[in-house]
């Protein structure tokens, strides 16, 4: 495993921007450094440009060395996937597949697929055939005359991907690699098993709520509703007569739909002038209103779900930050029909639990590097040498699953250094 695969991921919402620098290795995702930046409403493309220099400006602060290389997560709104295959002959001397082919053969999908309206944003081969051999998992190492490739081709309009490359390139981003956001989410929350058996990751996202069913590896069917994170923060707004960004604080720190257990403290009060009278609002009172649009959300949702006709076996993973809000897993289990499963912090043993699309799309560009034997970005050694004190002294590098960081911080830069 090439210790020098580190990747920054970039997502773009109506909400926010966030970043995340990781390695990936062993399977398993190290988290270098990570910032959001929470974005006002009905900025300008101009002063969305300028905060996302801010947010690399930031990122290379905490990381201790800039890394422009960049994923770029593509909301899936209007995504088409569709199958194709692909037949690549084995042409070198000893006829036996490389890297290279493998790569050769996505790159044909792509330039087969890739037209001037729409723009290919994720290629899955779901199998590979051998001459000799017929379906096998990974067809590198074997002695044949040519491999097949069937793939599921994912493709959004250029005019939704094209815009977001632009503004972040013109932040001073390299983008190298986009992902799908719906595609990130699959390589986060769900495993090998789940991806066969056939599981839905619902997206609670700050503008609407995605759901996309996935079996066999591939994606099934896709549904959108048009509530999200903000219907809940306007509603907070609106009926406590505050300000959105107050609203949204609020809604964080002490919505709890579990109502049972809130003790109705007051958490903010003001004097109305126009009445004279003295308004409090209680942590009871937003959470109350909180739950009303969760209820007809989840009701929506469990519509949604009847659709896909699922298997008893099946699971549904609740991902995003409207996945965090407390007290979500009590109105579960009154409002769902199925077994739901909450993506929290505890899933992947870091404390980014909001990060979960820049997490999941750093695990698909590693796993389809690996595939196609590019290791596309890396860190300069003299950057890491002059940050390596830095990035020690402020626990800037964490794994995961253990708390080796110090180890690992001394494996990769004995790697670095020595290639």
């Amino acid at each position: 495993m090439d210790y020098k695969e580190i990747y920054m991921s970039l997502e773009i919402s109506e909400y926010s921007l966030k970043a995340i620098v990781a390695e990936y290795f062993n399977s398993k995702i190290n988290i270098l450094a990570a910032h959001e930046i929470i974005l006002k409403q009905g900025l300008e493309k101009e002063d969305v440009v300028e905060e996302l220099r801010k947010l690399k400006d930031n990122i290379a602060s905490k990381l201790g060395y800039p890394i422009e290389n960049t994923i770029l997560i593509i909301p899936s709104i209007h995504c088409k996937k569709f199958k194709d295959s692909v037949k690549v002959d084995i042409n070198n001397d000893h006829h036996v597949v490389t890297k290279e082919e493998v790569a050769l053969g996505i790159k044909e999908l792509i330039s087969k697929n890739d037209t001037s309206d729409d723009f290919v944003v994720n290629v899955s081969v779901d199998k590979y055939m051998a001459y000799g051999f017929g379906f096998v998992s990974n067809p590198v190492g074997l002695e044949t005359r040519y491999i097949n490739m069937e793939a599921s081709i994912y493709t959004i309009p250029s005019i939704i991907a094209y815009p977001f490359i632009k503004v972040a390139e013109q932040a001073g981003f390299n983008i190298v690699d986009v992902c799908l956001d719906i595609i990130a989410l699959q390589n986060f929350a769900l495993t090998s098993q789940s991806n066969n058996i056939g599981a839905v990751i619902v997206d609670l996202n700050a503008t609407n709520t995605k759901l996309a069913h996935f079996k066999n590896g591939s994606l099934k069917a896709t549904s959108i509703i048009d509530i999200g994170g903000n219907n809940i923060t306007n509603d907070i707004a609106i009926c406590a007569n505050i300000d959105f960004e107050k609203a949204e604080t609020f809604k964080k720190k002490y919505v709890n739909l579990d109502l049972a257990k809130i003790n109705d403290i007051i958490i903010y009060s003001w004097h109305d002038e126009i009445n004279d009278e003295q308004i409090k609002i209680t942590q009871k009172f937003i959470s109350e209103v909180s739950k009303a649009r969760i209820v007809e959300l989840l009701s929506l949702i469990n519509d949604e779900l009847k659709r896909y006709e699922l298997g008893n076996d099946e699971l549904i993973y609740f991902c995003s930050g409207g996945s965090l809000i407390n007290g979500l897993d009590k109105i579960m289990e009154e409002c769902l029909d199925y077994r739901p499963i909450i993506m929290k912090k505890e899933f992947i043993g870091a404390r980014y639990s909001g990060y979960q699309k820049c997490i999941g799309s750093i695990i698909n560009e590693a796993k389809f590097s690996r595939i196609r034997g590019e290791i596309k970005l890396y860190v300069n050694k003299n950057d890491y040498n002059e940050s390596l004190k830095l990035v020690s002294e402020n626990n800037l590098l964490y794994n995961m699953n253990s708390n080796v960081s110090n180890d690992f911080i001394k494996r990769l830069v004995s790697y670095i250094f020595n290639n």
